[in-house]
């Protein structure tokens, strides 16, 4: 059982700064920090509204977005990041050296850093945009298009480099039109293996093909792409993992709704709605 109140918490996103220092946010300012061993609740949150985003390269070095807007926590104390009044951050991620924070409601994004955040003019870009790290590269925006066939918004895959967005990427794409796929995932180090999914189905892709496809009907909102090629998904009941070289499905054994997964080469991390966090070793330690 976790050592910190559990009630009510309404966590909506976690981030594993490091195998020791793990963070997650949700309702009501809410901030739950983890050592690896025990967590506790953050006394010094820089807001008692609703936080839906956090992301930290390290400990002393973590963004948090939500309905107060950006903050940023230096190890010591948190500073408020200028942004536009009526910019509420939906989602915060990373890339190398920078943050980036994206409005969904709004179809805003930003990037930036412990002092600055810019807003980057987006391509007309639909839902939700997902950010894809890549090492060694410039990181890819994932959306949807405002255009299509047949009530289908067709995939749109953008570089992002320090002079703005160019469209990338057009065989991935086509294989996530012809395959509806919603979104994909990839892990920064992979740079031929991806997952991706819609409602129905996750699906692995290797070298631009489709190589193994699992049936998933409860998806929800968290996703995640672990060293060495390997994938978790989560859904109302369990998570769907890619390890090796199939899919498999394990089953939760806590009564609540698993909400957001993040990870590293050590462990994944899953927080439920209402405050559980939950813990799978992966690595070596």
């Amino acid at each position: 059982m976790p050592d910190y109140p559990v009630k009510s918490l309404g966590l909506r996103a976690v981030c594993a700064v490091t195998p020791t220092d793990v963070w997650a946010v949700g309702d009501a300012g809410n901030l739950l920090r983890h050592n690896g061993t025990s967590g506790r609740m953050m006394a010094d949150a820089p807001t008692t509204r609703t936080l839906y985003g956090v992301w930290g390269k390290r400990s002393d070095s973590v963004w948090v977005g939500g309905e107060d807007g950006a903050f940023h926590f230096d190890g010591t104390s948190w500073t408020r990041l200028e942004l536009p009044q009526e910019i509420k951050p939906t989602w915060v991620a990373g890339a190398g050296e920078e943050v980036w924070m994206g409005d969904t409601s709004r179809g805003r994004l930003f990037r930036g850093n412990a002092e600055r955040l810019t807003e980057v003019e987006l391509p007309p870009i639909v839902g939700d945009v997902r950010l894809l790290p890549r090492a060694g590269s410039d990181p890819l925006l994932v959306g949807r298009s405002r255009s299509g066939k047949n009530g289908w918004q067709d995939a749109m895959i953008y570089s992002a480099d320090s002079r703005g967005l160019a469209r990338t990427a057009p065989e991935l794409e086509a294989l996530m039109n012809e395959q509806r796929l919603y979104d994909v995932y990839t892990w920064p180090d992979e740079k031929d293996v991806s997952f991706g999914s819609n409602a129905k189905r996750l699906v692995r892709i290797r070298n631009g093909s489709v190589t193994d496809a699992v049936a998933v009907s409860d998806l929800q909102l968290g996703r995640w792409a672990g060293p060495n090629g390997s994938f978790f998904a989560l859904t109302s009941k369990g998570v769907v993992s890619y390890e090796g070289n199939a899919f498999r499905y394990d089953a939760w054994h806590v009564e609540d709704l698993p909400w957001a997964i993040t990870g590293n080469e050590h462990d994944v991390w899953v927080v439920t709605y209402q405050g559980t966090l939950l813990r799978k070793r992966t690595g070596a330690q």
